[in-house]
């Protein structure tokens, strides 16, 4: 099941390349338990209405990039089992 998720207890240590800490505006949906697999993400990001989902300007530990799908970048948290969500055209932040 999709759930709202508030990212108050992250870090901004999100890490698009091993050399730089980002930090990106992400949506509140994520993706986790049983939905949480690349091709549910992928599914997702292709037919969910992210206009209508809140953002929120975060960083993250233990994360990777997975793939772009119609101008959402689908990410992966590994430290907690779930994808989330970015809007491609946003810029990151490099600090």
């Amino acid at each position: 099941m999709h759930q709202n998720f508030q990212h108050n207890d992250c870090k901004k240590n999100f890490r698009r390349t091993p050399s730089y800490s980002n930090s990106m505006k992400v949506y509140s949906t994520i993706l986790q338990g049983h939905e949480a697999t690349k091709e549910n993400a992928k599914e997702w990001a292709q037919g969910f209405d992210f206009s209508q989902d809140e953002t929120e300007d975060f960083g993250y530990k233990f994360c990777h990039y997975i793939d772009t799908v119609n101008g959402i970048d689908i990410h992966y948290n590994y430290g907690a089992d779930y994808y989330f969500f970015s809007d491609n055209t946003e810029p990151v932040t490099i600090n």
